[in-house]
């Protein structure tokens, strides 16, 4: 479990990743996306995590639907899932 607050995106799942678990953090007030999967990135596990508060987005997956797994988390706003 980790947190973020005040970056710029919390957690970033950048071009091309892949088979990555997002598992069990927090992400709030950051000045860009809470959690966010850059286009190209596919297989990712995001589960139980917590994101509000953030600027843009508090989930943004730039992907196809069902591209990544999103399961059992809190959000406020979401992108593209």
């Amino acid at each position: 479990s980790n947190g973020t607050s005040g970056a710029g995106d919390g957690i970033n799942l950048n071009l091309f990743t892949t088979s990555c678990t997002v598992f069990s953090n927090v992400s709030l007030v950051n000045t860009a996306d809470g959690i966010f999967i850059e286009d190209g990135s596919s297989g990712n596990v995001v589960t139980y995590n917590t994101a509000l508060g953030n600027h843009v987005f508090d989930a943004e997956d730039q992907n196809l639907p069902h591209t990544n797994t999103w399961e059992h988390n809190i959000f406020g706003t979401k992108s593209g899932f």
